[in-house]
This record gives structure tokens, sequence and C-alpha cells, in this order.
């Protein structure tokens, strides 16, 4: 079983799950609370109903905090830190339009860096600093420790970025159309919906049920499955991978990596 979660605070409540079996290429979208509340129409957290040993988990959503944070005893702010990975970040190099800056370990992750930067600036991947998902970052933090308390492998629970998956499978321009998605234009959001169905089987209605959100939903548990079935790569270091699909990937659908059910399970 493959979950993706877009995963919302109680700014947005919109958080949203898409599950992919091996044995069906239809995903399943759900509206869930992210606490495990009981919403008003009485449906219960869907996640309590998986089976820890046969999921994959992928969660739009920080699933660490900055290292600086964690380190604050032994930070001294600056290329010259104790903590090996906070200097690295005051050394990195991020480039940017409006000219270059240092990292800011205080505010960003390694893995967030370096999806702006080097060899993947060819995608346009721009992900938000871990801080300015500051409230998100830490429903996910507590999501995942209620779910490792509830049996499930922590390293089965993966933090995923629906944006860079899109742009790696899509290519960089697909940036624009994302930008309009995330103003409900029906036109976008077809466009994401269709880009999934080179992968999974699934009609455009469903998909498109709650919008970005589901649409977001819905590429994480398919970045899941590829993950499973070793088609990503883990980007960053010990302050908090993020997983996206393997660079570059194959434009268009092959049928060898398609959701389909008569590949194995992954152990």
């Amino acid at each position: 079983m493959y979950v993706g979660l877009d995963l919302g605070g109680a700014i947005s409540g919109n958080s949203i799950v898409s599950v992919l079996r091996d044995t069906t290429r239809k995903p399943h979208l759900v509206r869930m609370d992210p606490l495990g509340h009981v919403d008003d129409a009485g449906h219960t957290d869907p996640l309590s109903s998986f089976e820890p040993s046969d999921t994959v988990l992928a969660i739009d959503a920080p699933l660490t905090t900055p290292i600086c944070l964690a380190q604050s005893d032994h930070c001294e702010s600056g290329i010259d830190c104790r903590v090996e990975v906070c200097a690295r970040l005051w050394r990195y190099n991020v480039s940017r339009r409006r000219g270059g800056r240092t990292g800011l370990p205080f505010l960003e992750r390694t893995c967030e860096l370096e999806l702006r930067s080097g060899r993947w600036q060819t995608y346009g991947i721009t992900p938000k600093s871990t801080m300015r998902l500051g409230q998100i970052m830490a429903y996910g933090i507590h999501l995942k420790r209620r779910l490792v308390k509830a049996g499930f492998r922590a390293e089965r629970i993966i933090e995923v970025y629906p944006g860079a998956s899109w742009k790696i499978v899509e290519g960089s321009t697909v940036g624009k159309i994302l930008t309009d998605a995330r103003r409900d234009r029906p036109k976008a959001l077809r466009y994401l919906g269709e880009s999934l169905r080179k992968w999974i089987e699934a009609d455009l209605e469903s998909l498109m049920k709650y919008d970005l959100d589901g649409l977001d939903s819905a590429m994480c548990a398919l970045t899941a499955y590829w993950h499973a079935h070793g088609e990503t790569e883990r980007v960053g270091d010990e302050d908090g991978w993020i997983v996206v699909p393997r660079a570059p990937r194959l434009s268009g659908a092959s049928p060898s990596r398609r959701l389909d059910n008569r590949e194995s399970r992954a152990s």
C-alpha cells in the first residue's frame, strides 16, 4: 500500500490522503484531520485502518526541524560552528536570480538548499524554507511520531515535495501550471490530473475532487510507489531528507514504470 498525504494545518484545514495499492491502479482520496480527530461527518482517521507492515507513507511536510534549532547549546552562528552540518550550511552557496547567498541553518535544511541549486536548478524547484512551513512542520513531526508509536516503520515514512516530483516528471515548464493550479484554475488542474493518468489509471473527476490538495496527495502516493520500487533518490543530509523521483525520469509513461498490479510488493 502506498499512501500520500498532503498535510494541511489548522489554517487551511485541508489534509487529503491518497491511497494506491498493488492490486489496483485507481487511487482512493479522502479528507482527514491531521490530529486524527473525527470530522463533522463522523469519519475517523483513515490512517488508523492501514496495516503498518504493508504501508509506505509519503508526507508533504517537513519531518525534521532545522538542525541549528535542535543544537542550540552548541551553535556559534557562523561558518566555524562546531555543529558540522550548521557550518556547511553557513558556507553553502545558494544560487538565486537576485544573487547568491549562504545557507541559514536556523531557517532551512540542506535538502531545501540542494533542491534550489546545483543540478536541480534545471527543474526550477523552489521549496520554501522549513520555518516558513512551521505549522505544517509541527503537524508532520507530530504525525510521524504518532504513526511510529502505532507500529509504522520510521524508514517507510518519507518526506516528499510534490512540486519537485511534478517538475522532475514533467519538466520545469510545469511550474507555471502549478502556479495556476494554486489559484484553482480548471485548465491547470486538468493538466495535472492528466499528468497523473500517465502513471496510474484513474478517472479525472476523482483525481480533481479536492483540487490541488488532492492532486498533490496522489502525486505523493505515486512518489511513495516509486520509492518502494527503487526509482527515487534522497536529497539532503542528517538534518533531513526529501525523497524525489530519480532524475532524469523518463518523459512519458513507459508501461514498465506505470503502477502495475503485476509488479511485486515491496518488502
